[in-house]
């Protein structure tokens, strides 16, 4: 039976992420060699995710503090604007296969959330970039926390009343992601986009592209 729920993370699933980050590390230290532009790119999720562990903060005050933290770490001076890449993120677009796949998800019935680890006023922003309406959007500002924290999916329950297996959580991320959605009981498609080892995750399937989900949703 066609599930009618499907949830998506954003960032990194349906808005480039990693492309966003560069640009906004390389306006932000416009010396650093490509290579040093990689190493901070490489080192930003970990530090995200350790300050998201810790007392809620708003988007922009977690973005800023790992900008400067890894600037400082990489011998580059702080940015005139610490919120650079906070500034440029609704700047950010959607992965080249991804409105076209939204779109066949819409037209088959299906309803489309978002949970994601951001601040209201700026997935805003990023909604304007996609093709169709969503349903429902929790973001990290409305629950008090950020994702792999349950708070997201618990929300997305009461609210919609949905059974945890009737619904696809689709998204890149292992950590933020894929393993808490599985252990609430979610149905899991992990987008791969960089060839990641998974490690004790086990995500119900697993493509490197958005429409490679298609093969196990149905439209």
């Amino acid at each position: 039976m066609k599930e009618s729920w499907i949830t998506f993370d954003c960032y990194g699933t349906l808005i480039d992420w990693n492309t966003g980050i560069r640009q906004g590390l390389r306006a932000a230290a416009p010396t650093a060699s490509a290579g040093a532009i990689a190493a901070m790119a490489a080192g930003y999720e970990a530090l995200e995710q350790e300050l998201e562990r810790g007392p809620y903060r708003p988007y922009p005050a977690i973005q800023e503090a790992v900008t400067l933290a890894l600037l400082a770490r990489h011998g580059f001076p702080p940015p005139s604007h610490p919120r650079i890449l906070t500034e440029g993120l609704p700047e950010w677009g959607p992965f080249a296969e991804v409105p076209d796949v939204l779109k066949r998800l819409k037209a088959a019935g299906y309803r489309l959330g978002i949970l994601s680890n951001i601040d209201r006023d700026l997935i805003g922003a990023s909604l304007k970039r996609l093709p169709v309406a969503f349903d429902l959007v929790i973001t990290a500002e409305d629950v008090g926390s950020y994702k792999p924290a349950p708070a997201h999916w618990t929300r997305f329950l009461d609210e919609t009343g949905a059974a945890p297996a009737d619904v696809f959580h689709v998204a890149q991320g292992l950590v933020y992601d894929m393993g808490a959605a599985s252990q609430l009981g979610f149905r899991t498609v992990w987008i791969n986009r960089w060839g990641e080892d998974p490690g004790s995750i086990r995500p119900d399937f697993t493509t490197n592209r958005l429409d490679g989900a298609l093969q196990v949703i149905p439209t």
